[in-house]
């Protein structure tokens, strides 16, 4: 069964996986670092960019997957928003 390695990436702070972890197919490897950026997304807010990089026993790159957060606001007037609120 094929080893693989999940470094992860955090807004550029790089944790590298030195333990591996075995998998018996390609969909197997897919899954766990989805999940992986998945721990990592519902654990990590508020980093803007999440990143789960995938090696093989050879240290190649074999799958990247990645989240980017992003939060914009707008102006807004706020006597509008205080007599839509008293209307409600």
């Amino acid at each position: 069964m094929p080893l693989y390695f999940f470094d992860s990436d955090e807004d550029g702070i790089v944790y590298s996986d030195d333990q591996g972890t075995l998998c018996d197919d390609f969909p197997l490897v897919r899954k766990e670092a989805l999940r992986t950026l998945g721990e990592m997304a519902r654990d990590g807010l508020p980093h803007r960019r999440i990143t789960v990089k995938v090696r093989n026993d050879h240290d190649g790159l074999v799958l990247e997957v990645a989240l980017t957060f992003a939060v914009e606001t707008q102006h807004f007037d706020e006597r509008i928003f205080q007599i839509n609120m008293r209307m409600s």
